[in-house]
């Protein structure tokens, strides 16, 4: 089964527990394989890298296909085109977006949510499509 880091990032374990060691940290939007699952826990291969480890499960959900990724270090996602509403979270650099569309210095994007997806704003100048190199 093939599931999305739905959170800014989290990190990939080498035994089912917080205090094992770290293998990689995933970020939101990336792909993993999972291969086991064990007390709220999936073992996974990420994607982007085929690392293997053990993610918590509240991490995981399903993503529409990204479009686009984060250029920028840190951006925010907004509940309007307006850097001073409300921000839904923030994406770290490399994390992996579905852009519905682009108008002028705003792009709307797809979110998870208990009702199917909900929409944000992200500045078009912190991503970049996701082919471009």
């Amino acid at each position: 089964m093939y599931m999305n880091i739905i959170h800014p990032s989290t990190s990939m374990m080498s035994l089912p527990t917080k205090i094992s060691s770290l293998e990689t940290e995933c970020l939101y939007g990336e792909t993993i394989q999972i291969l086991e699952k064990k007390s709220g826990w999936a073992y996974c291969k990420l994607l982007t890298d085929n690392y293997c480890g053990w993610i918590n499960q509240k991490a995981l959900g399903f993503l529409k296909s990204p479009s686009h990724r984060v250029l920028s270090i840190r951006s925010f996602l907004y509940k309007k085109k307006d850097v001073k509403s409300y921000s839904i979270h923030y994406v770290p650099m490399g994390a992996q977006l579905a852009v519905k569309k682009v108008q002028c210095d705003w792009a709307e994007i797809f979110l998870p949510s208990k009702n199917n997806y909900q929409i944000a704003y992200i500045p078009t100048k912190h991503i970049v499509e996701i082919d471009n190199r």
